[in-house]
């Protein structure tokens, strides 16, 4: 992994000089596609996910380089297994070079810091691997460190409106903790995306494929004298593997997927529509039972969006920008083997059970609003959705379930003078219980991650959100650019419960 270290920067260097000629905005992709120059397209747009649309994503070639705090804060977890805080320092370069028939980005992260207060979970990635964790009911906090980076290519087929695109990243994460119990966990995992996509003046066509493959290795020691506290392998809705508990300490994690997409955009103004799906599969297997397959878990998630925008300014009137309605499916499907008696401690496997199902529902819509001034831009923004939970266990019967309305509101203001660029904003939202059930699959101290995961869930909450980002150019030679970020949120959950963050970076553009 220290090799890491050395290849990072090169991802930046490479890109960097391939844009030696030009010098205008950087963009990155995300649910906001937001460049440099504070140029926002105010998109959630999911035709993007393919490398070979990028043409109206990246606005000319540069380089960022930032080095960021990150802080979460929660009275109490609303997910145990994700801790009640955290505590991160990244440095971040990214880099660009975007011409008129092709595109090429690349990126390298570090971050380092710690978790606080994890429970009932001493793997990894919890949020991709549920519910087939292991862990106890002592816990504590982790200390992480996580690599990753990854580069893309958008180029045009010769002279026609055809262009082909590559995607990829890779992380490597090694999480650890240094008292009892002591897990040390390492992840690969890579991702790969290939695209093509048809761009005419009027239309913008795409489709595309990825693929993904994941490893962890999940290994737990203890080192005390007055014995050890049990190790569990969890199935979901309060239940384990009882068969398995105890000692059995080590195991590790195979996964993979792939998926692909479509999308159609009519460019400047017109409708956009895009679907897309992914499947994935993990397998969990014990190394201290000969390599055990243990559970595995199948996931479908599927993705549909259609909208209409507006990409032309008008400086005189307000003007819709956008309008989209967004909505997914997610599917899991958890299998435990069921295994004979041990000969050599070896376990003939007999079969398999569909015991654990989990179901995410979202539909949302949004709409932006843009005003033009001589100085300054003004952004409205609305949304609101509905979104439905439920997981469920077979036998012994558990459910858990609970759905929720959404609506939110942001305000955005980008101040532009030859001195500075000065963008400010502020969201509020809030999410209104609808219904909820709860019944749990067993009455034991594994219990307590569930009931509290309900308890916040099942109320309402509300959010209030802050952003400032101010740029301010020199008169260095290439146009340096320097940036100082902050990003905050607190979030009022159920019985007072309050979850806060804190986002503080500090960059250059060049």
């Amino acid at each position: 992994m220290k090799n890491l270290l050395y290849i990072l920067p090169l991802v930046s260097l490479v890109v960097n000089t391939y844009a030696q000629s030009d010098s205008h905005a950087y963009a990155t992709l995300d649910s906001i596609v937001c460049s440099a120059d504070f140029h926002l397209h105010n998109t959630p747009d999911y035709i993007y996910a393919n490398p070979a649309a990028r043409h109206n994503v990246y606005n000319g070639s540069q380089t960022s380089i930032a080095v960021s705090y990150k802080h979460r804060s929660e009275d109490n977890a609303i997910i145990a297994q994700m801790g009640n805080g955290d505590q991160m320092g990244v440095v971040n370069i990214e880099s660009v070079s975007n011409r008129s028939n092709s595109a090429l980005w690349g990126k390298a992260r570090f971050a380092m810091g710690r978790r606080t207060n994890v429970g009932y979970c001493e793997t990894s990635d919890f949020l991709l691997l549920f519910p087939y964790v292991m862990g106890d009911t002592v816990g504590g906090d982790l200390t992480s460190q996580t690599y990753l980076f990854g580069a893309g290519l958008m180029h045009a087929v010769g002279e026609s409106p055809i262009a082909l695109g590559i995607d990829a990243n890779y992380r490597a994460c090694l999480e650890y903790r240094e008292v009892d119990p002591r897990p040390r966990n390492t992840i690969s995992e890579l991702k790969l995306s290939f695209g093509a996509s048809y761009n005419s003046n009027k239309k913008l066509l795409a489709i595309h494929s990825d693929f993904m493959r994941y490893k962890q290795t999940n290994e737990v020691k203890f080192f005390s004298e007055l014995g050890n506290p049990i190790t569990y392998h969890y199935t979901g809705v309060g239940t384990d593997y009882y068969r398995f508990r105890g000692n059995n300490t080590s195991a590790y994690y195979n996964g993979y997927g792939f998926g692909g997409g479509i999308g159609v955009k009519q460019n400047t103004i017109g409708l956009s529509a895009s679907a897309d799906y992914h499947y994935s599969s993990f397998e969990k297997i014990l190394s201290t039972l000969n390599d055990l397959p243990l559970t595995r878990s199948i996931r479908h998630l599927f993705n549909a969006q259609i909208g209409y925008v507006n990409t032309s300014s008008d400086i005189h009137n307000i003007h819709l920008s956008s309008i989209y309605i967004t909505a997914s499916a997610d599917n899991k499907l958890g299998h435990e083997n069921i295994f004979g008696d041990a000969a050599n401690n070896v376990y003939a496997e007999i079969g398999y059970v569909e015991q654990y199902k989990y179901k995410k529902r979202n539909v949302s819509a949004t709409c932006v609003v843009n005003k033009t001034f001589s100085h300054n831009s003004l952004t409205l923004r609305a949304d609101a959705g509905t979104m439905c939970e439920k997981h469920t266990y077979a036998m012994p019967r558990g459910e858990l379930s609970f759905s929720q309305a959404q609506i939110g509101a942001r305000i955005e203001d980008l101040i532009s003078t030859n001195r500075y660029s000065l963008f400010l904003a502020a969201s509020a939202s809030h999410n209104v219980a609808i219904s909820s059930e709860i019944n749990l699959a067993s009455v034991n101290i594994t219990d307590a991650s569930p009931m509290a995961y309900y308890i916040y869930m099942s109320h309402s909450s509300t959010q209030l959100a802050m952003k400032a980002r101010l740029q301010i150019p020199t008169n260095i030679k290439h146009g340096i650019n320097f940036f100082v970020n902050a990003d905050a949120s607190l979030t009022n959950f159920y019985d007072s419960n309050k979850r806060s963050t804190l986002t503080l970076s500090l960059g250059a553009l060049f």
